[in-house]
């Protein structure tokens, strides 16, 4: 696969106008070679791992919440924080780690390769599009053999960029639309680099899928939700009678939709005098249940369509994960990537889900932003105000003119 890769490497592409350049062995993936990485499976130590995650980053998450919405992605956060283990050292690479439930850097990169193969699909009903990029101040030194590593093994796009300047922030939100379908071009309008950002690490994630049974639109009208509060809304409701999974216990009742490629939308409906946030440690977080729990049933749907979007302040969110050093520039190890000073000053999530009588439609972006000191450019004077020597070099370097002017 490395030689495949190797194939692409060292592209320079100027982005028009914007002064923004791939470079350090930038691996550009191509839709060809991105079908190549669908279709294997995860290996089974991957999958409890991912799960702890998932289970203890919704809780933090939602308390975070404080009762509110909380729509996130949890594939997504977990490739972004891989990406974040490769470029620490020592403790701060340990606590990201620990929270992944890994404990070495090549398992990081062994996790998302099986992540990526597994998740990626491009088809016709359903999509689930991955994309990762580095964004890297122009002016700031970094060691090379960990950005190919971000370039190789993670599937990231490498840009080198003025930080601080307008259009290196309208390439970020570009970037981030054209990889989350649109959905979060709002979110991504918002980010903003400052000449303290030292890089961002962005990875982003995209989903689409149609119903395998669609919801009559003619049986979609107004309804009332009452929300956790006891207050009451009205709001339209889509109606369907579908074959389907679904278990019913004490604590909730639990039903799946399906779309057209195998993927499923599950629902859970929390028992009397429970609420949504306790389920987190009472449900299959990976919509497993064993035979005798899901059984097939006809089940009369009665779900509100959605458009849900969070924004998510992750340095909040960390420390509670134990994850401190990367916040504290006295503590914060990323010296595989740099030797100067650097820490996270800024990690986000945003994440949006829309649900419709034809399908669902979500994406999910993470950014993590490391700042240090300014790096201030050398000034200098070029007044050529007495003899000197000119040469105009060709696209390979290559002399085409040469002078010395001595008297004008």
């Amino acid at each position: 696969m490395k030689r495949l890769f190797a194939l692409l490497a060292c592209v320079c592409i100027l982005l028009s106008g914007c002064g923004i350049s791939t470079s350090y062995n930038a691996y550009a993936l191509g839709q060809a070679r991105l079908r190549e990485l669908s279709g294997t499976g995860v290996d089974a130590g991957l999958v409890p791992a991912l799960n702890a995650f998932t289970g203890e980053t919704a809780r933090t998450l939602a308390a975070q919440e404080s009762g509110g919405n909380l729509v996130y992605s949890p594939a997504n956060l977990y490739l972004a924080l891989c990406m974040l283990s490769e470029v620490t050292a020592g403790d701060s690479r340990a606590q990201v780690l620990d929270l992944l439930g890994l404990e070495t850097a090549e398992q990081a990169q062994t996790a998302v390769n099986q992540l990526w193969r597994n998740l990626y699909q491009n088809g016709s009903q359903e999509k689930t599009l991955l994309a990762n990029s580095l964004w890297l101040d122009r002016q700031a030194d970094y060691k090379k053999d960990t950005v190919n590593t971000l370039a190789r093994d993670y599937y990231t796009s490498v840009f080198q960029a003025p930080m601080g300047d307008p259009a290196t922030d309208g390439a970020i939100a570009d970037w981030i639309g054209d990889n989350t379908g649109g959905l979060l071009s709002d979110q991504a309008a918002a980010i903003q680099t400052s000449p303290e950002t030292l890089l961002m690490l962005i990875s982003a994630l995209y989903f689409q899928g149609a119903w395998q049974d669609p919801f009559p639109e003619s049986r979609t009208g107004p309804g009332t939700f009452t929300a956790g509060d006891g207050s009451e809304r009205t709001v339209d409701f889509m109606h369907g009678t579908f074959d389907n999974s679904a278990c019913v216990g004490e604590d909730y009742t639990a039903a799946a939709l399906s779309f057209r490629e195998g993927t499923k939308l599950w629902f859970f409906l929390p028992g009397e005098g429970l609420t949504p946030e306790d389920l987190l440690d009472r449900i299959p977080l990976d919509g497993s249940f064993s035979q005798d729990e899901a059984a097939y049933t006809v089940i009369h749907w009665t779900v509100p369509k959605l458009d849900l979007t969070a924004d998510l302040n992750l340095t909040q969110a960390l420390p509670d994960l134990g994850v401190t050093d990367l916040l504290n520039p006295a503590l914060a190890d990323f010296s595989p990537l740099t030797e100067g000073l650097a820490f996270l000053s800024q990690a986000r999530h945003s994440a949006r889900i829309r649900i419709d009588e034809e399908g669902c439609e979500a994406a999910a972006v993470t950014v993590e932003a490391l700042a240090g000191e300014p790096m201030i450019p050398r000034e200098i004077d070029m007044t050529l105000d007495r003899p000197f020597v000119f040469l105009i070099t060709g696209t390979e370097g290559l002399p085409l003119f040469l002078g010395v002017v001595n008297t004008l």
